[in-house]
């Protein structure tokens, strides 16, 4: 079965360049249907059926940020992927809250557009929704390449989670040596710049997501692009420090903790290297209380709930989308294949191969 697309702009040679350059046969999209303004987009949305929307941020009537919000209340399985000339950060806030798969920043590149689009189709088939800031960034050809700077993108961001600035510059100057001796287009001025975007995209979500709201500021208009390479991974480095700190100064005015915070952090990122310990010290209180405030709002402890989201996820990999046990064990947030199977035969009682035959 085609996924179903529609494509919201008020520009026609806007929804023209979406309409050249997806591959449409590759990826098993068909058009649905075009719309010129938010409200056309609604009422096209409530009469065609749609897997995938592709919209506009700055269009008349019924602007970027509400129709986001409707499409999110009224058709909360529908793939969203936002496009836009304005580099704006109250779009991508919005963005983020509605669960849009990606941010696209006109003019839009083609390999960076099938690739998401790629996704989606691969998140349909599989009935599933991943974290934006978890995509798998298309920056580089070489796959071994791609591999590896994925790799440190998520140290990174298990150091942005452990609120660990030292973690994040560490890794961050890892990344630039192995960029500067395997990776032929490095330090080119275009891939710079793609790694800058990227990484900010990160880090903005990531403060989002924490409840904060930033002054845009701090990520942008700091020309970083015009830094060498190796001044631009301590800006990177720097921006981060700055992010964790405008966190922590935040929370130590809090008068309360909200569990339902904490859970909403855990659902977002339990792929990662959470715990107690580290879940205190972003929130930036003892783990006795964290853990006898979150037993006693919500019927379980800090470590049973991270378990049962990692052990939900791993049980629907295996067992519905039939992926390996090793590779689903990675993506529930174990490294030790022999502990995750541990874990997984105390929660269901049997073994992944025998749940899954």
């Amino acid at each position: 079965m085609m996924a179903r697309m529609i494509i919201i702009d008020d520009e026609p040679w806007s929804r023209e360049v979406v309409k050249t350059l997806t591959e449409w046969e590759h990826l098993g999209i068909t058009l649905a249907g075009e719309a010129d303004d938010g409200d056309a987009g609604l009422e096209l949305l409530r009469s065609v059926p749609a897997d995938i929307v592709i919209a506009d941020m700055k269009m008349p009537g019924i602007d970027g940020i509400e129709l986001l919000k409707a499409i999110h209340h009224e058709f909360p399985a529908v793939k969203i992927i936002v496009m836009s000339g304005y580099d704006d950060f109250a779009y991508l806030r919005q963005a983020l809250k509605s669960k849009a798969l990606d941010y696209l920043i006109k003019p839009i590149d083609p390999i960076e557009l099938n690739n998401i689009l790629q996704q989606c189709v691969t998140e349909i088939e599989a009935g599933t929704r991943g974290p934006v800031s978890m995509r798998t960034p298309v920056l580089f050809q070489n796959r071994e390449v791609l591999d590896e700077y994925v790799r440190h993108r998520r140290r990174v961001f298990a150091c942005l989670l452990k609120l660990n600035s030292d973690g994040v510059a560490e890794t961050l100057h890892d990344l630039q040596n192995y960029l500067a001796s395997h990776s032929e287009g490095f330090p080119n001025a275009d891939l710079r710049s793609r790694i800058i975007h990227d990484y900010l995209l990160l880090l903005e979500e990531f403060v989002i997501r924490s409840e904060v709201t930033p002054d845009p500021g701090i990520f942008r208009d700091r020309e970083i692009d015009q830094l060498d390479h190796t001044e631009m991974f301590d800006a990177l480095a720097a921006v981060s420090a700055e992010a964790i700190e405008l966190i922590k100064e935040a929370r130590r005015f809090k008068d309360y903790l909200d569990t339902d915070m904490v859970k909403d952090h855990i659902d977002h990122y339990f792929q990662e290297p959470i715990s107690l310990e580290t879940l205190a010290k972003m929130f930036l209180v003892s783990k006795e209380h964290l853990s006898r405030t979150f037993r006693k709002t919500q019927q379980e402890t800090v470590n049973e709930y991270i378990t049962r989201k990692r052990m939900d996820a791993a049980r629907h990999m295996i067992i519905d989308e039939e992926i390996e046990i090793k590779e689903a064990a990675y993506l529930s947030g174990y490294s030790d294949l022999a502990y995750f199977y541990r874990v997984f035969k105390k929660h269901f009682g049997s073994a992944p191969g025998q749940l899954r035959k």
